[in-house]
């Protein structure tokens, strides 16, 4: 398969003026490092092909940049304010207030996360409601960072500190944690299940790491190898209090449920669209039916997909079809 060619979401101006801005940033705490008594406390120079290629929200680059031309903007020779916190760890002000600044937006984002995964809706694998369900969540998706430029104990440690959330918001910590999810669930599916996990496996390893870790905030914890783990203890559990033998799993249920969230999270509303197309009928309600599932969000499609595959199949006209699903309220 061929690999998608990546598109930068900067346009040729907007890089231009990043590159101008890292630039003469990197180039100020170059010659600023030359200063004696606070040159060692200088902020790090910044990687801008990582910058670029990595910053997530054009929100937080805005935010960057005003932030590195208010520093390249100390005129030559000033003073530089300077902090040292009661362990005394030294930092420029400047550069205490840009942490402080990313904390409370990393800190957002967590917030953000945690009310999308709270308050929505948990359904089983056939797409079907479960009332009162809640949703269970990574311990790190939860916590807020309670480190702070002022209770950080170390020189080293703020330095360590500093670097982590240019990472968060601006660098590949994301991107890696994403993919260190989806390596670990595949190690774990292939170890723990064998060639009963093949094929869902195959199909693991041609989406994004992206894609993994977003189905994993859609739906549950099914995603993670804890849970691969977990199953594997009560599928082995319940074949010792049957009298079974524990001997291989050949499409366990867990698999097939895998491969059913993961095939019709992808593939669901494509392929009811593709039965719109074969309708025969009255062309302006094919596209008005089209329309409407094509608006209808993912975890409707996948709810109502086995009701809406059979009425699309019957060889109905598109306007009697149409008509079918307003009445039954799938539309």
């Amino acid at each position: 398969m061929a690999k998608k060619k990546s598109v930068s979401q900067w346009s040729k101006a907007e890089e231009k003026q990043i590159r101008q801005t890292v630039k003469a940033f990197n180039k100020k705490v170059g010659s600023l490092r030359r200063r004696k008594n606070v040159g060692q406390f200088m902020p790090s120079a910044i990687d801008v092909s990582k910058l670029l290629k990595y910053t997530e929200r054009k929100s937080d680059m805005k935010t960057l940049m005003k932030q590195l031309s208010s520093f390249t903007a100390i005129p030559k020779g000033a003073k530089i304010p300077m902090y040292t916190n009661k362990q005394g760890v030294t930092m420029t002000e400047w550069e205490r207030q840009k942490i402080k600044s990313e904390i409370k937006r990393e800190n957002a984002r967590r917030s953000q996360i945690r009310k999308q995964i709270e308050k929505s809706d948990v359904y089983d694998f056939q797409g079907n409601l479960i009332p009162n369900a809640k949703r269970q969540q990574m311990k790190y998706e939860n916590v807020n960072i309670k480190r702070t430029p002022e209770n950080i104990r170390t020189q080293a440690g703020f330095k360590s500190f500093a670097e982590g959330m240019e990472r968060r918001l601006y660098g590949d910590y994301n991107v890696q944690k994403a993919e260190n999810m989806k390596q670990a669930l595949i190690t774990s599916l292939s170890k723990e299940w064998g060639y009963s996990a093949d094929d869902i496996i195959t199909v693991i390893e041609n989406m994004s790491a992206k894609e993994v870790h977003d189905l994993y905030l859609k739906h549950s914890d099914i995603l993670t190898p804890d849970y691969v783990y977990s199953k594997l203890s009560e599928y082995a559990s319940e074949m010792e209090r049957k009298g079974g033998i524990f001997i291989d799993f050949d499409e366990t249920d867990y698999v097939n449920e895998l491969r059913s969230l993961i095939v019709n999270e992808k593939s669901a509303k494509k392929t009811v669209i593709s039965l719109v197309d074969e309708l025969k009928g009255n062309a302006s309600y094919t596209v008005k039916l089209k329309n409407k599932l094509k608006r209808k969000p993912q975890k409707e499609i996948l709810r109502d997909f086995d009701v809406l595959s059979n009425i699309l199949s019957t060889g109905k006209k598109s306007e009697d079809i149409y008509n079918i699903l307003i009445e039954q309220k799938i539309l």
